[in-house]
């Protein structure tokens, strides 16, 4: 009996190997992992690394980008401006408004003079008129209207919206300093700004 079992498992084990290869042999070709992916999604899967390749590729001589409406990915294209430069770039023109000159650009933490000269040739400034900063009135204002406030986060709108339930109206913008978290000298900047009523 013993026999008999040993013979029938090693005839299944066979039977299964060659089943497994006869598919291998008859299925279309796939690219590797393309069982995990939904009908279509392999040709998805080729546009994305073109679209990949194209953006990380650095900038030619003869094309320029305008850092006033470039977004940060297309700013990482530029000579020695990673993605984290390319951010604070944009995160600096959305708080203090757009770049007039390249000389500009050297507000932004982390530029320096030779950055500048290495980014000129590929740099143009558009005549784009910048948008009069949004006002929002602290007293009156929801946490999504706070947080369209730059460096006003969700958990400072949060506690904006308690120190004005608790404490009442604000007497002024500069009030605002008073509320954990947020400062003098951001309620400050906000105001300097045009940003309060």
């Amino acid at each position: 009996m013993w026999r008999a079992e040993h013979r029938l498992i090693l005839t299944l084990l066979g039977l299964a190997v060659i089943g497994h290869a006869a598919r291998l042999w008859f299925m279309a070709p796939h690219p590797p992992g393309a069982a995990f992916l939904a009908p279509g999604e392999v040709d998805d899967r080729v546009s994305h690394r073109a679209r990949a390749v194209e953006e990380h590729r650095p900038l030619a001589p003869g094309e320029h980008l305008d850092p006033n409406t470039a977004t940060a990915a297309q700013l990482a294209r530029l000579p020695r401006i990673g993605m984290r430069l390319a951010k604070e770039i944009v995160a600096d023109r959305e708080l203090r408004g757009f770049f007039g000159s390249v000389a500009e650009l050297d507000r932004v933490a982390g530029i320096g003079p030779a950055t500048l000269r290495r980014l000129e040739p590929f740099l143009r400034f558009g005549r784009a008129v910048p948008a009069p900063p949004r006002t929002v009135d602290i007293n009156r204002a929801t946490q999504a209207e706070l947080e369209t406030l730059p460096g006003i986060g969700p958990v400072r709108a949060q506690a904006i919206l308690a120190y004005r339930d608790k404490h009442g109206p604000f007497a002024d913008q500069f009030a605002l300093g008073r509320v954990p978290g947020i400062g003098r000298k951001l309620a400050a900047k906000l105001a300097a700004e045009g940003r309060l009523k």
